[in-house]
């Protein structure tokens, strides 16, 4: 009896946190990350936690956006967080799943020693985090505006 209830405890356990998905480790280069969960269920996208920076220059990316794309040319969203120091706070909530989560600041790009992070859902439903140095190695193009 003791070993079904450790059982069926470990099931709904699993169960519930099936869900929540988290970013995986960042790659070697990697400095500018989200550091938080991905919840997929239900076939909507929240997104929650932390954008960080890890460098330790005491440097300021302004006008930080997360841009949401369906497809590697449909940008679906594009949500402003402002300005990253150390870290910046983040909650965002979609109702369909980007295929695509792009970490992005004009300032991000002006240094090919800058990695930062992006991510792509899998098609196990979890995303899975890349890390780039330039621009032009991202799976999509980016806006042209600041909007």
């Amino acid at each position: 009896m003791k070993r079904i209830f450790i059982v069926l405890l470990i099931i709904a356990g699993f169960g519930l946190v099936g869900g929540c998905l988290t970013s995986l480790n960042p790659g070697p280069g990697a400095s500018i990350m989200f550091s938080g969960s991905f919840n997929t269920s239900d076939g909507e996208f929240v997104m929650n936690g932390r954008i960080v920076e890890t460098t330790g220059e005491n440097r300021v990316y302004e006008n930080v956006r997360i841009l949401l794309y369906t497809s590697e040319t449909e940008l679906e969203r594009r949500v402003s967080v402002g300005d990253l120091d150390s870290h910046i706070d983040v909650h965002i909530e979609a109702k369909d799943l980007p295929k695509y989560v792009i970490l992005h600041s004009p300032d991000f790009w002006t240094d090919d020693s800058t990695g930062v992070e992006y991510y792509e859902l899998g098609q196990d439903g979890m995303y899975i985090s890349y890390d780039v140095g330039s621009k032009s190695k991202l799976p999509v193009e980016l806006p042209d505006s600041e909007e």
